[in-house]
């Protein structure tokens, strides 16, 4: 597999962790078309994913390792402008360029105005504002509220649009520019023990979401 379809598998996977069970197989039957082995391979994924959580959570590790490699390798292309149907957020978050999206919502750099800083915006996509979304949408919220760890982007606001535009859900969040984690490990040469270090500070951080998350649900 080179690094196109690698790319193209881990995007599918992070889009579909995102989607309620249902509309998955549509979903993956759109993406993958006729190659039966990325569909596979991307259930599998799916499949550790949805494992329960346990002292290390493989599955959400793999998540977050998806995830930042394309969403880190997206935010390296050249700067994409924002959709013309959002240009602001709760009247203070000005949208400068797309960095990546979901199949549930899409990440923007964003200049807040009060206090003057760049921030990632989280908005939930236009149209997706079903009652369910956004009480996934508030959950996920509250669960990234109670995170506080060097290894997680610290959340500085979740709420609702401007005034008469109640629909668009947002969390305004650390913004963390980077490289995708492979490009790091081969660019600094890591050995085996700096790559596992590596590995378990990511765990680490994987653990104390899924303790936050445990403690919200109960």
């Amino acid at each position: 597999m080179d690094k196109a379809e690698y790319q193209r598998m881990i995007s599918i996977f992070c889009q579909a962790c995102e989607m309620i069970e249902q509309d998955r197989d549509e979903f993956l039957k759109g993406q993958c078309g006729s190659d039966v082995h990325l569909r596979a391979r991307i259930e599998s994924m799916l499949a550790q994913d949805a494992k329960p959580h346990g002292p290390v959570d493989a599955g959400g590790a793999a998540r977050i390792l998806a995830s930042q490699t394309v969403e880190e390798s997206k935010s390296q292309q050249p700067n994409q402008s924002a959709p013309s149907d959002i240009s602001t957020l709760s009247g203070q978050y000005k949208i400068l360029r797309l960095i990546g999206e979901g199949g549930m919502g899409r990440v923007y750099e964003a200049e807040q105005g009060f206090p003057r800083r760049k921030v990632a915006l989280k908005a939930l996509r236009p149209g997706l504002a079903t009652r369910e979304m956004m009480r996934r949408f508030e959950h996920e919220a509250h669960i990234l509220g109670k995170l506080h760890h060097p290894g997680i982007a610290q959340i500085f606001e979740a709420g609702t649009g401007a005034e008469g535009r109640t629909n668009e859900a947002f969390i305004a969040m650390e913004l963390v520019l980077g490289r995708p984690l492979t490009e790091y490990v081969e660019s600094n040469a890591l050995s085996l023990r700096q790559k596992l270090e590596l590995v378990i500070r990511i765990c680490e951080a994987v653990q104390h979401a899924h303790h936050a998350a445990s403690s919200t649900a109960t």
